[in-house]
């Protein structure tokens, strides 16, 4: 299990597209991935946003799954890309 964060995420161009998002963090010596909920259709698989966590740190991330039970907001599943510093 990992750590809590609040986060804004960011489109590629820099728009935020969500705010106050609680995140799960888990962190490796070299790697980083998590896990949020968030309803609509903001996030696709494939794509990249930008991560900035309350704790001042940021970095790229990676949609690697989504997960959507009916009548239910999707968990979606992240892969660092780079540092997160």
């Amino acid at each position: 299990m990992g750590t809590m964060h609040s986060a804004t995420i960011k489109a590629g161009d820099g728009t935020v597209v969500a705010t106050g998002v609680p995140i799960e963090l888990s962190q490796g010596s070299r790697s980083w991935k998590g896990v949020f909920s968030h309803p609509g259709g903001a996030f696709k698989v494939g794509e990249y946003f930008t991560v900035e966590l309350d704790d001042g740190r940021s970095g790229q991330m990676l949609i690697s799954t989504i997960r959507a039970a009916s009548n239910a907001t999707p968990r979606i599943q992240f892969d660092g890309d780079g540092p997160l510093g």
